[in-house]
């Protein structure tokens, strides 16, 4: 114990892996400077930026191991990925693997290659990387926190999963059918639309291609039954009543109601950007079986979406282990990132300890302003030899 307490005493940087103008990335990174009274460095990495200009040297011998990772200034998230130029590494900031106090898998983007002529070169630049990269993040220490860790993060993406783990850790969850079978779909819709309950359609893996919405499915779409037999689907009873976010970092569990006032027929809150929040408490029983789940999941951080029925009953939909949060902390006025602060530094999460004010709508734009106003103009800025120059 004496010994990782020395350990902790020693590291000083939490890594945020994001994009440059990820706001929550930003909002964590304040309060980090916040917390820790300015001793605390939190540097906000994009992996897109390698090897485009970022770089990562690691030393193993018989004296041991040591590393240094290379930051230059993240991208923007519309920044690529059809960088074909490399960036100029000016004023570049060092991190040593012993100084890693922790590492926030905020929104991981692959490395952007070289746009090498010759197709192989290019899957061979990309492929060595990734390699790279990714041997240097799960050979840290155990002492370096990780939220969330890419084992954990990878398996609470498994949305049948989730729903098994939820029923076993005892939450309630709807009538489901994941089939790619088209007789066993057709039957599930008829018998939820027999009881009057109606049913939704969602992708096991969430695809630009095809959107993200949770759409309607009634008896009479023969056609699109049909298309199970390629593509599996969830079905699932249509549930009517509030949804809810529920955030939960480490033990901390911070809850709002989401209302949405313009009318759509798509059955998903996220069709309309016309909502509002409200700060909401999670009965006892239903928070001790969510954090249950939360732990069988092995993450420090998820955000579970809920919908409350007309009678009060709660009945879990599913968890996204990266997902957005920062909307809630300033409509119902929730000290989240403050929360998440505490856990990438202390590693526990004491909800009456927080005092910090909750960002507001305002804060969050002024979080960004600079970063547009500056990053953004320097990565505008091109040598003669075509080469972005963002200067960290």
């Amino acid at each position: 114990m004496r010994r990782l307490l020395a350990i902790r005493a020693m590291t000083t940087t939490v890594l945020i892996i994001a994009p440059g103008d990820d706001v929550h990335a930003l909002a964590v990174q304040r309060r980090l400077a916040e917390i820790t009274g300015g001793q605390g460095r939190a540097e906000i990495v994009d992996l897109a930026t390698y090897p485009l200009g970022g770089d990562l040297s690691v030393w193993i011998n018989a004296a041991g191991v040591k590393s240094s990772l290379g930051c230059i200034a993240p991208l923007p998230l519309t920044y690529g990925p059809d960088v074909e130029t490399r960036l100029v590494q000016r004023a570049a900031s060092r991190v040593d693997a012993s100084e890693i106090r922790a590492v926030w898998w905020r929104r991981a983007r692959m490395p952007l290659p070289h746009a090498y002529a010759d197709p192989a070169l290019r899957e061979f630049a990309q492929t060595n990387t990734h390699a790279h990269l990714w041997s240097f993040f799960l050979s840290l220490p155990p002492s370096v926190r990780v939220v969330n860790t890419l084992a954990a993060e990878a398996r609470a993406a498994y949305k049948p999963l989730q729903l098994q783990l939820a029923r076993a850790s005892g939450l309630a969850v709807p009538c489901t059918l994941v089939t790619n079978n088209t007789d066993h779909a057709a039957a599930f819709v008829r018998e939820q639309q027999e009881h009057g309950r109606g049913c939704i359609a969602k992708q096991l893996r969430t695809t630009r291609a095809a959107g993200f919405l949770t759409q309607e499915v009634r008896p009479e779409d023969s056609e699109r039954l049909e298309q199970v037999r390629d593509a599996p689907v969830i079905l699932q009873q249509r549930l009517r009543g509030t949804d809810v976010r529920v955030v939960v970092v480490g033990s901390a569990v911070f809850a709002a109601s989401e209302t949405a006032h313009a009318p759509t027929s798509v059955p998903d809150i996220r069709a309309t950007l016309d909502t509002s929040c409200a700060r909401i408490e999670v009965p006892a029983d239903v928070r001790r079986a969510l954090l249950r789940l939360h732990a069988d999941l092995t993450l420090s951080f998820g955000a579970y979406d809920f919908i409350r029925t007309d009678d009060g009953a709660w009945f879990f939909l599913e968890v996204n282990a990266t997902g957005q949060w920062l909307y809630v902390e300033a409509a119902a006025s929730l000290p989240i990132a403050e929360a998440f602060a505490r856990l990438l530094w202390d590693g526990v999460v004491e909800e009456s300890a927080l005092r910090l004010a909750p960002y507001t709508d305002a804060d969050l734009e002024a979080l960004l302003s600079p970063f547009h106003d500056g990053v953004l103009e320097r990565a505008r800025a091109t040598a003669p030899s075509k080469t972005h120059r963002l200067d960290a």
